[in-house]
């Protein structure tokens, strides 16, 4: 099965194109323009390099959410778009999974308790809990938007790993909470990445786990921020 996977819930916009769990292509970038300038680009890139055509995909996958809400509807929209015109089942990703995904791929070895944290602005994170095990990541609880601190008085009294932009924001409250019980994983995994989410994809494919596109909408886990800039033009952050 071949997947085409978009990530565009955070400052970085990832596409990827995997068969059958073997990454293709991936195209990444940290541009500050709006994801909308570049994406289909790199989607048409990301073909080129894996040499298949768009239409040969099999199916999409995107992250769901958490993250900005403008990158959302974008990457959301594109391949709702891309789904609706091939006629292409879609698979949905939180973004903290895919970030405790990569935590968790690059110590293998680590067992336990995983604290997924993207940056949500406003003094707030957006944060997931996750256990991992043999039958794999499991979340636990429901996402939330909140203060480091609270995210942090649900800490458990084990050992954890810590993983995303968010954590990395505040390193030095979680390192002075939770001391050396918190672990970290290599720089890479702080970014979500396509590719993580093209294999999280193939699995929910496998597992029979497809989304309605006509009917999905972003997980925004908190309203978004909207005001009224001198211009008179609403914006929504």
């Amino acid at each position: 099965m071949i997947v085409l996977g978009l990530d565009t819930a955070t400052t970085a916009c990832s596409v990827a194109i995997g068969h059958e769990g073997e990454i293709l292509a991936e195209e990444l970038t940290t541009a500050p323009e709006t994801h909308s300038r570049h994406l289909m680009g790199m989607v048409l890139s990301a073909c080129r390099s894996a040499c298949i055509d768009l239409q040969m995909i099999d199916g999409c996958a995107v992250t769901a959410g958490p993250g900005s809400f403008t990158g959302l509807r974008i990457g959301i929209s594109t391949v709702k778009g891309i789904c609706f015109a091939l006629q292409k089942p879609l698979a949905t990703v939180s973004t903290l999974e895919v970030l405790a995904a990569q935590a968790v791929e690059c110590r293998k070895d680590f067992a336990g308790i995983l604290l997924s944290l993207i940056n949500a602005r406003r003094k707030e994170v957006y944060a997931g809990w996750y256990r991992k095990d043999d039958a794999g990541l499991q979340p636990i609880g429901s996402f939330q938007a909140a203060p480091i601190d609270r995210v942090l008085d649900a800490a458990c009294s084990g050992m954890f790993l810590a993983v995303g932009d968010g954590a990395l924001l505040y390193r030095e409250t979680i390192e002075m909470v939770a001391g050396q019980m918190v672990l970290w994983p290599d720089p890479s995994a702080h970014i979500p990445r396509a590719s993580t989410l093209v294999r999280l994809g193939l699995s929910r494919f496998r597992a029979g786990q497809v989304t309605d596109a006509s009917a999905f909408s972003p997980e925004y886990v908190r309203k978004p921020d909207i005001r009224l800039p001198a211009t008179g033009i609403l914006e929504v952050r």
